[in-house]
């Protein structure tokens, strides 16, 4: 990661936890709100980042606002090591899907947590309460402990 200053996780998002017409729906809305079609999106991102330098992680604004379901003691056992001590509320934004930008000095305080690949699930991942899913919700919360803001996009009209 040190030859990156920004990055991208975007993925195929498929999953047999979700409904294929639902699936194909929730993939569009994260690739048009990341990448972009009708709208030059990846092209605004990166502008964001290279006129504001506090902004750490950028990922679509989602309107089905979650909680942390069964993921919260998890995201607690990861956020000690990190450092963050301040309260994980209830309702949040992050990155659904796990699909994002963000500058690499953001997510630095991951990397301590040495994370092997013994730590991930087997797949087929289960569809909730893996250090996977505790990770993506805390993502957020990594970026502003590392002195980072977050962003959302939104397009009117695009949504799953």
């Amino acid at each position: 990661m040190r030859d990156y200053n920004i990055i991208g996780h975007i993925h195929g998002k498929r999953s047999l936890a979700v409904n294929a017409t639902m699936g194909e729906r929730w993939r569009e809305f994260l690739w048009q709100n990341l990448i972009g079609d009708a709208h030059p999106m990846i092209d605004i991102i990166i502008e964001r980042f290279a006129t504001d330098g506090r902004t750490g992680i950028v990922f679509p604004n989602d309107s089905h606002l979650c909680d942390w379901d069964q993921n919260r003691d998890v995201a607690k056992d990861l956020a000690r090591p990190m450092g963050i001590k301040v309260p994980l509320p209830p309702f949040f934004e992050f990155p659904i899907g796990t699909m994002f930008w963000a500058r690499v000095d953001a997510l630095r305080p991951l990397f301590k947590l040495k994370i092997s690949r013994d730590d991930y699930p087997e797949e087929p991942v289960p569809g909730d309460g893996t250090i996977l899913h505790a990770l993506g919700r805390l993502l957020p919360f990594v970026a502003q402990h590392a002195g980072y803001r977050l962003a959302v996009t939104h397009l009117p009209g695009v949504t799953w």
